[in-house]
């Protein structure tokens, strides 16, 4: 579970890319309850709407087929520990 940071129906697709299994929407829900029941439920339709542009954008079908190879990991791969071996772990080519 990933609680914080979540803004964009991007954020929940790399969450998921990354293994999680639920997001945290504190603070866009509490700004959204401003107004009512139907705030929160256009919130919802937002972040839905956003989460399945960035899967047919990205050729995927089914929140089952995602995996980090879909995020871009080259700003953040020198924090990749080395294994045992000294051999540095690659993960999959990057395609977002």
């Amino acid at each position: 579970m990933i609680d914080g940071g979540i803004t964009r129906g991007t954020d929940i697709f790399k969450a998921l890319c990354l293994g999680a299994k639920a997001v945290g929407l504190g603070r866009a829900t509490m700004y959204s309850l401003n107004y009512g029941y139907e705030g929160v439920h256009k919130l919802f339709d937002i972040l839905r709407d956003e989460l399945e542009a960035t899967m047919k954008l990205c050729g995927v079908t089914s929140i089952d087929q995602l995996h980090p190879g879909y995020l871009n990991t080259l700003d953040v791969d020198h924090l990749i520990p080395s294994t045992a071996a000294g051999h540095r772990v690659v993960p999959p080519k990057s395609r977002l």
